[in-house]
């Protein structure tokens, strides 16, 4: 009996001592997982992890590292379960909270991410890092006052970390508080001064301020500091083409797209670029590309409405903004193309809702309109055709609402625009007449024949003449 007690406690020993061996085997891998994580060798440091859970299975650190290498290879569901499989293991582990957010924020499930880093908080009040990444959370549901909030908590516990002013900067930049944004900016580069991203986002802060010189010297910088990046090329393709430099920032679009093949939003401003170069065939290509890298990307669904209104493919003009719509409903520019469809299918009343929606959202959230190639430019000065038409269409539409005074006004800056427009002559003599202004109706009805009625758009049936009622 003695004996066989005996035996059973070295059995025990030895499984002891195996079990102690194989957790330093785990740790062993887990540590050379890790290594090969910070040399970028993914596939590496998953069979590394892998080979330590194998060896101890509630090894949670394994679990979250391997998540982390799955996350870099894209394999976002492998990672989710990884990370999950961590906190299960693990519910005080910080990090593995922090790197779940990490994943559920790339899949845009922006309120899980907040949870998972406010628990990090929880766990470590004291990591910049977990404010930072739920500062870009609460970015993704546009709570950019709570996001500053989270950045300047980074900040006060790193200070020199230029990250932090970085992000707060961007924050800033969507309140449109500019001054502050540059600000923020001006600090991370006197932190880096290298800091080529930086530069990039202070020069469009400047161009909001109208500083359009200072904008184009920080993207210059920008790009000289980081030639193969993308985001620079398109930022100063930004400046360049809302200062009508179409034909330069077509080329920045396109080095933008050199570099990043995949880069949704060049290809989209490239079109509009296309589109005011009235290259209309390219544009529509560049809107179709844009959609399909990024289906859900309403601003393309905008671009394309546009592109074909000029195609006059109003139809699918109006079918790209209901898309829009659909995506965002309080998306003004999607109303403003809807409408120009509609007028141009001589739904006047349904134009001028589509136009009157557009003005109230604007309105309420207190912007200006977007320059675009066929609305007029905030500014209203411009001598584009398509902008003449578009005042032109307006003009037709209020006529036919008997809206004589404001129609008056619409042909006479069609006019401006285009000195031979021979339809907004003819049709502001119809408004003059329709209000009993017999000699202004005289003139512009002969200065429309002296240029000829057909040189006007004819996209819009022109208004036809009608005599005033009672023989007046």
């Amino acid at each position: 009996m003695k004996k066989i007690i005996l035996g059973l406690l070295f059995l025990c020993l030895c499984s002891t001592v195996l079990f102690a061996a194989n957790i330093k085997d785990a740790n062993t891998y887990n540590n050379r997982g890790a290594a090969k994580y910070k040399q970028q060798d993914y596939p590496g440091a998953i069979e590394d992890y892998s080979k330590a859970i194998e060896l101890n299975p509630k090894n949670a650190k394994a679990y979250d590292g391997r998540g982390l290498a799955k996350y870099m290879l894209e394999d976002y569901t492998g990672a989710m379960d990884d990370a999950n499989k961590a906190i299960e293991l693990d519910p005080k582990y910080a990090e593995a909270y922090s790197n779940r957010g990490n994943i559920k924020e790339l899949l845009h499930d922006h309120i899980g991410a907040i949870n998972d880093f406010t628990a990090a908080i929880k766990l470590t009040p004291k990591d910049s890092n977990a404010y930072h990444y739920r500062g870009e959370a609460k970015e993704g549901i546009k709570d950019y006052t709570g996001a500053i909030k989270d950045f300047t908590r980074a900040i006060e516990l790193t200070p020199k970390d230029g990250l932090a002013y970085l992000l707060r900067g961007k924050a800033k930049d969507a309140l449109q508080d500019y001054t502050g944004a540059i600000q923020d900016y001006s600090k991370a580069i006197e932190l880096n001064p290298k800091y080529a991203e930086a530069y990039d986002n202070r020069g469009l802060a400047k161009f909001n301020l109208k500083d359009n010189a200072g904008a184009i010297e920080d993207c210059n910088k920008a790009i000289e500091l980081d030639p193969q990046d993308a985001k620079s090329y398109y930022g100063r393709g930004i400046v360049r083409g809302n200062t009508k430099d179409y034909s330069g920032a077509l080329q920045d679009y396109s080095k933008a797209i050199e570099i990043n093949s995949k880069y949704a939003e060049a290809y989209n401003e490239r079109g509009l670029m296309k589109d005011l170069l009235n290259d209309y065939t390219g544009a529509l290509q560049d809107n179709n590309r844009a959609i399909e890298l990024d289906p859900n990307y309403v601003k393309a669904y905008h671009y394309r409405g546009l592109t074909k209104i000029f195609l006059k493919d109003y139809t699918g003009a109006m079918e790209d903004a209901n898309k829009a719509l659909e995506l965002d409903p309080e998306y003004a520019e999607a109303y403003d193309v809807r409408g120009i469809a509609k007028m141009d299918l001589n739904d006047y009343n349904g134009a001028k809702q589509d136009i009157n929606k557009a003005k109230e959202i604007r309105e309420k959230a207190k912007q200006t309109p977007a320059p675009s190639p066929i609305l007029p430019e905030n500014t209203g000065e411009t001598a584009s055709p398509k902008d003449a038409k578009a005042y032109y269409d307006s003009g037709v539409n209020k006529y036919n609402q008997k809206d004589y005074t404001g129609a008056i006004q619409d042909f006479t800056k069609a006019i401006e625009l285009k000195p031979d427009y021979a339809d907004a002559y003819a049709d502001r003599g119809n408004a003059k007449n329709a209000l009993g202004d017999d000699k202004g109706a005289s003139e512009d009805f002969s200065k429309a024949g002296e240029v000829g009625r057909s040189t006007g758009p004819e996209e819009t049936k022109p208004i036809q003449y009608e005599p005033k009622k009672g023989g007046q």
